[in-house]
């Protein structure tokens, strides 16, 4: 009966140790690799990352002013949301004043209008793309519907 007893408290402080296992491993986050500051971020080689055309760190396009999208840009999200955001330059403006406005993005001074025109140029309207060309109507094939 006492053997029993003891073994029935070995397998609850066995199962009482695995429990608490497992929820240690579940909310332990592996270690993150600190974020470089923008001074840092700064003073990284850039050019040296970029691999036909492409800085392969960010993915970003690596046209005249790119830094500035990895400074201004990178710093509260990823690039992801530049690629798939296909802006005009009107467009992009209007999305960094409801960023200033809403997310509380900081003033971009001398470099809002540099960083604008980068990012319309290698993330601008591609108008090749996603509508077809207007259809050519000679006047002749028109016609009026009969009742």
């Amino acid at each position: 009966m006492a053997a029993d007893r003891h073994t029935r408290n070995i397998m609850w402080m066995m199962a009482f140790v695995s429990v608490l296992a497992t929820a240690v491993a579940l909310t332990s986050e592996p270690p993150k690799e600190p974020v470089p500051t923008m001074e840092q971020r700064e003073s990284l080689p850039y050019d040296s990352d970029v691999v036909d055309g492409i800085h392969l760190p960010t993915g970003l396009r690596a046209l005249k002013n790119y830094e500035l999208a990895i400074q201004h840009c990178t710093a509260c999200h990823s690039t992801d949301l530049i690629f798939s955001s296909k802006l005009s330059q009107k467009d992009w403006l209007e999305t960094i004043r409801w960023m200033q406005q809403k997310q509380n993005l900081w003033d971009l001074g001398k470099d809002e209008a540099p960083l604008i025109a980068y990012l319309a140029t290698a993330y601008g309207r591609d108008t090749t793309q996603g509508r077809r060309r207007n259809l050519e109507i000679a006047e002749s094939d028109w016609y009026v519907l009969e009742e």
